[in-house]
């Protein structure tokens, strides 16, 4: 060994040994530093160090370095070659981290559930999941996350930067796999195919939800009562119970939902959209669940029986719901006046009462209401509208409930 390659081997801990090492590890011993800092004079090989340097000792400002003196780290010869696709790395461990992406391996597993990765980085983002650290926050709205990933591209909702748009619609996403999932709705192309039946999927993800359909897996777990379900977003849906929080708005009576599919379908009630008609009888609504519930009536669907009385139902929720009048069961209880229900809508009605929020106001006269199937009701009294006739005599209602008591006078 001569005497220039003892001095470098004195300073370098490296333990890989080259004959040149000059030709060699041109990065770690060259003296050029492309990543300079523009606040103070520092340089840096590596642009990671920069940040490190900026964040430390200048609050993460000073980092944009010169494009020009960038381009110059693309132009080195890259010594690590990869024999899979022949991408070139400037350091082994650079490559060996690209080489599991075609090898699969995943060196790096959680010591407290399945969890593997490839990189050692993404191990300690996941740590946090069983931890409950989130050490990224929001400078704008306080939100925290155990991701940097998920941080920026959360920032992009205060910015509203889109990025990534389709050539075919126009539409604009934050991040270009979402742009990659969306342009399947145009191909049609669904690449995720379920093993157990012949179900397919654009996007991983639902695959996976689809999958626990068949194996009942339920992963997501309420900390606070044991709630279990098969989909995280049920789970956030469900932990509103809890918080209270209501995070959509309806802009024309001021209502609060937990779901923004429920903001959406209330919005229906105000304008009138009712984008599912009936082929047969011409029945029109705004919610495709009531449109099914509707059509069974056509084919004689109520495969849902009841044990105590003669009913019978579409729906085995529908079922539920009307055995609790025999058994006298109300799970749903008003928080004002501790009244209780055999169903949520029953609730929902009552709990207007207290707050006297009555959004729906007829156009003729200043009768307001608090559901606008009242207000129907109430406008037929204006147009002479009687849609609920009655089989036995000729006689019609304007409502379903004055036929009901009409038909018990037939019967007694």
């Amino acid at each position: 060994m001569d005497s220039g390659e003892k001095s470098l081997q004195g300073k370098c801990k490296s333990s890989v040994v080259i004959t040149d090492v000059t030709e060699k590890k041109p990065i770690l011993h060259a003296s050029e530093k492309p990543y300079k800092c523009g606040i103070c004079e520092s340089a840096f090989t590596l642009k990671c160090n920069l940040k490190r340097h900026c964040k430390k000792f200048h609050g993460g400002k000073g980092d944009n370095c010169d494009l020009k003196v960038h381009t110059t780290t693309h132009n080195r010869d890259k010594r690590f070659k990869c024999d899979f696709c022949g991408s070139g790395f400037d350091y082994l461990s650079l490559l060996q981290r690209h080489s599991r992406m075609h090898t699969g391996e995943k060196p790096f597993k959680c010591s407290i559930c399945d969890f593997a990765s490839s990189r050692l980085f993404a191990l300690k983002e996941h740590a946090r999941k069983h931890t409950g650290e989130k050490p990224y926050e929001c400078d704008i709205c306080g939100f925290t996350t155990s991701m940097w990933s998920s941080m920026k591209r959360h920032s992009k909702i205060h910015t509203g930067e889109k990025p990534y748009k389709c050539d075919i619609c126009g539409s604009s996403f934050t991040r270009s796999c979402t742009l990659k999932e969306h342009s399947r709705t145009h191909t049609g192309v669904k690449p995720y195919k379920c093993n157990i039946c012949d179900s397919a999927f654009t996007r991983l993800t639902a695959l996976k939800e689809h999958s626990r359909s068949h194996t009942g897996e339920k992963p997501f777990k309420c900390s606070i009562c044991g709630f279990t379900c098969a989909k995280q977003r049920n789970l956030k849906r469900h932990s509103n119970v809890h918080t209270g929080v209501k995070p959509y708005k309806c802009d024309i009576c001021g209502t609060l939902f937990t779901r923004f599919g429920e903001l959406k379908k209330h919005t229906k009630r105000h304008t009138g959209e009712k984008p599912y008609k009936c082929n047969i009888c011409g029945f029109t609504c705004s919610v495709l669940h009531k449109f099914n519930r509707h059509s069974r009536l056509h084919t004689d669907g109520k495969p849902f029986k009841c044990d105590i009385c003669d009913s019978s139902f579409a729906f085995f929720s529908l079922l539920k719901q009307h055995t609790r009048k025999h058994t006298g069961e109300k799970l749903y209880k008003c928080d004002i006046c501790d009244k209780a229900f055999t169903s949520s809508s029953n609730l929902t009605t009552h709990e207007k009462k207290h707050t006297g929020e009555q959004p729906f106001k007829c156009d003729i006269c200043d009768s307001a209401f608090a559901f606008l199937s009242l207000l129907k009701q109430h406008t037929r009294k204006h147009t002479g509208e009687k849609p609920y006739k009655c089989d036995i005599c000729e006689s019609a209602f304007i409502s379903s409930s004055y036929l009901k008591k009409h038909k018990r006078a037939h019967t007694e």
